[in-house]
């Protein structure tokens, strides 16, 4: 077999891998509006979060130390030892919800640059709307402070963060799941 033969044979087998993920005509604007949706939801819930999680955060909590660690909430030991190093309750709310404001910032920014500069694919599509999701699936204790009208809405949120988060590493970067039996995982991960 000669060079062009195994070179032409080698390109066909590349050509043949890739799997183009470019979105166009009506499924593009489709994507685009469901991103831009998605999205405004995720980040108007995270904010409207935040100041009824900042006040969540100045209640000492006097439950079980795992669901205190899981609420953000410190115990009155923990105070203790904040107070010994002349630290408030107030430090630590603060510095919690700047934290967390910081980091769905970083996310949410991150999110909408790869919106921004690549929207028409799909992968890149799915991996920015995962990172605009994943501060509200993150800390769904800061999603729970919502009013109760905003419940349902707030777990399906967090619910469709974590389908996200969970989806995009059985699919990336071909947009494919390979091997292909893991798409069984995934819906099983879903029922879970």
């Amino acid at each position: 077999m000669s060079l062009e033969q195994q070179q032409a044979g080698a390109a066909i087998s590349v050509e043949q891998t890739n799997v183009t993920t470019v979105l166009s005509g009506r499924w593009l604007v489709f994507a685009r509006v469901g991103w831009v949706v998605i999205a405004l939801l995720a980040l108007g819930l995270v904010s409207a979060s935040v100041p009824r999680y900042f006040a969540f955060l100045h209640v000492l909590c006097t439950d079980t130390a795992a669901a205190c660690r899981n609420s953000g909430q410190i115990t009155p030991a923990d105070l203790r030892a904040f107070q010994a190093l002349d630290l408030s309750l107030d430090f630590s709310a603060t510095f919690q919800t700047v934290l967390y404001i910081v980091f769905t910032v970083v996310y949410a920014a991150i999110g909408i640059v790869i919106f921004w500069r690549k929207s028409d694919d799909r992968m890149a599509l799915f991996a920015s709307l995962t990172l605009v999701m994943f501060p509200a699936a993150f800390n769904t204790s800061a999603l729970a402070t919502l009013p109760s009208v905003w419940l349902l809405l707030s777990q399906f949120v967090a619910f469709l963060g974590d389908i996200f988060m969970f989806l995009f590493f059985y699919l990336f970067p071909t947009g494919q799941f390979v091997p292909r039996w893991t798409r069984w995982v995934w819906c099983a991960a879903i029922v879970f």
